[in-house]
């Protein structure tokens, strides 16, 4: 008969022994046992995980490019030397500027050189009934917009209203079903979300500032990418980054900053570096500068990647700007021969004016060194 002294609360049949041996018939678990169990845990894990990376990489990242960039971007140098072209070139882009610019949605490797070569007819198939695309004026205003099939590419032409300047947000949302491995949540999706800026300016337009930097609306574009927002009031702020400059860019999930979030950087040169967002959602991107060519632009894009444990819904999003070279070389060039030939003037009016006062002088004393040698002479006579 047992005593109560020698029973206490069990794990499993809320009884112990004295001395806290075991009742017979209590389960034990031994420690090869909770090393198998933990064993098996992790390799369940791994292969959970495995299932979301396929689930993911079956849809590849979508990202928006601006068609003949080139087009609208002007420097000095463009006309390799030829300061005579200057005036035609600034007009060819003007031009430019104020009609409207044809957008191409991709989904081919970024930087790749054989872009354009997939199958076209699975592109459409895969993406135009399940592609959404907005558009954000600078009233603030968003749109949807029907898009065009160009060469089995979803394609987009903004502005709407060409006497509207300012910047244009471009979106678009993708949405896919989950492969039944890839997430536990029933009905759960995969949401692509590709962003841009697109700006216009027509001579004699109307220009606005109301467009922000990002869309704000969970609905259409759940997770986006976008320069961090400031105080400038420039309408065109944001637009292009420049090499060598800190650029704050940001990760939002529903409109709210996400944060510890992996946000991935590549330029069409090959480089490429991850970051981690912040407490608010930010971190801080420095652009490199391309010497492999004689390109004084390049287009960077950044995506990140997110997996909503509530919803079980996975999001991904791109990002696409434009970064040149600021600090322009002819203006470098003629700032040194400006400066060389300023202080090579400055050095020879200042000698000549020493030169000069000092001619001055000795012309100032040459009157009384005549007299006093014709005083002499007359003493001496």
């Amino acid at each position: 008969m047992k005593r109560e002294s020698d029973v206490v609360t069990d794990r499993v049949k809320k009884e112990y022994g004295a001395y806290g041996k075991g009742i017979d018939g209590v389960f034990r678990v031994s420690s090869s046992t909770l090393y198998r169990i933990a064993f098996r845990g992790v390799i369940i894990l791994c292969l959970s995980f495995s299932f979301v990376a396929d689930s993911l990489s079956a849809t590849p990242i979508l990202w928006w490019e601006l068609d003949q960039a080139e087009r609208y971007l002007l420097r000095q140098n463009d006309t390799k030397g030829h300061w005579k072209n200057w005036r035609k070139e600034r007009e060819k882009r003007r031009k430019a500027q104020s009609r409207h610019k044809r957008l191409v949605l991709r989904d081919e490797e970024y930087g790749s050189k054989e872009q354009g070569n997939g199958d076209k007819e699975e592109y459409t198939k895969r993406y135009d009934s399940n592609t959404e695309v907005f558009v954000k004026d600078p009233l603030g205003i968003v749109s949807k917009v029907k898009p065009v099939q160009e060469s089995g590419k979803i394609v987009v032409y903004v502005p709407n209203i060409l006497d509207l300047n300012g910047r244009y947000i471009l979106g678009s949302r993708t949405t896919e079903a989950v492969d039944g491995a890839g997430s536990k949540k029933s009905g759960a999706k995969v949401f692509v979300c590709a962003k841009t800026f697109v700006v216009h300016m027509k001579s004699g337009g109307k220009t606005e500032n109301k467009t922000g930097l990002f869309f704000n609306d969970p609905e259409k574009m759940p997770l986006e990418i976008g320069p961090m927002p400031s105080s400038d009031k420039n309408p065109y702020a944001g637009m292009m980054q420049t090499e060598h400059d800190e650029q704050v860019m940001q990760v939002r999930y529903r409109g709210k900053p996400l944060a510890g979030i992996g946000l991935r950087v590549k330029a069409e040169s090959g480089w490429s570096r991850d970051y981690r967002t912040s407490e608010n959602g930010a971190c801080t991107v420095i652009p490199i500068e391309d010497r492999s060519d004689d390109r004084i632009w390049q287009r960077y894009l950044y995506e990140a990647t997110y997996y909503d444990k509530i919803t079980g819904n996975h999001y991904r999003a791109s990002f696409t700007t434009i970064v040149y070279d600021y600090r322009n070389k002819w203006q470098s060039m003629l700032l040194g021969v400006t400066v060389l030939s300023a202080s090579t003037v400055g050095l020879v009016v200042c000698a000549g004016t020493a030169v000069f006062y000092y001619r001055r002088k000795k012309r100032t004393a040459l009157p009384v060194v005549l007299k006093d040698c014709q005083l002499v002479r007359n003493m001496r006579k």
